[in-house]
This record gives structure tokens, sequence and C-alpha cells, in this order.
């Protein structure tokens, strides 16, 4: 059986693989490639890709300049996925 901070880890993974995912396809949507866009953000094109597969924990700077890139406010992206999990937390 898995600890309690392993559930936790996989969680927190499969919500950061949604949010790269959901990041990807904004970028597309943009018809950005991602050394474009890594450059507006003022990362490396290695660090965006890692970001959009879910593999690397972005700062709230990044998750800003993404916002102003893709047209999104970053609040309404950082609820998105976490008003689910916090309702299937709710609802064990």
């Amino acid at each position: 059986m898995l600890s309690k901070k392993n559930k936790d880890d996989i969680a927190l993974d499969k919500i950061m693989k949604k949010y790269g995912a959901r990041l990807c396809k904004l970028r597309r949507i943009k018809k950005l490639t991602i050394h474009q866009a890594a450059k507006y953000i003022d990362i490396t094109p290695a660090k965006l890709s890692k970001i959009e597969k879910g593999t690397f924990d972005f700062t709230i700077e990044i998750l800003f300049k993404l916002g102003v890139l893709y047209d999104f406010e970053p609040r309404e992206f950082v609820n998105l996925y976490t008003k689910k999990a916090n309702t299937k937390n709710r609802n064990k």
C-alpha cells in the first residue's frame, strides 16, 4: 500500500501533467514554437518543454508571463484543476 505522501505526490504529478498539456495546447493555438514562447518568458526551450510535459515545477512568475503570452488569467488557470481535485477530496 502506498503511503499518504506517495499518493499526494502521484496526485500532484497528474495535476502538473494536466497543466503542462494545457499550456502546450495554448501555445499551439497561438501558433508559437517552443523557442518563441521560451524566449518571451525568458527561459530555455528545454525548460518550457519540461513544463509542458509536467516534469518541471514552474514559478508564479512564469505562470504570469505565460498568461500574458497565451491570454489567460493565472487564477483561472490554477482553478481549472484545483477545484476538481478539491471536490474529489471532499467527496471521500
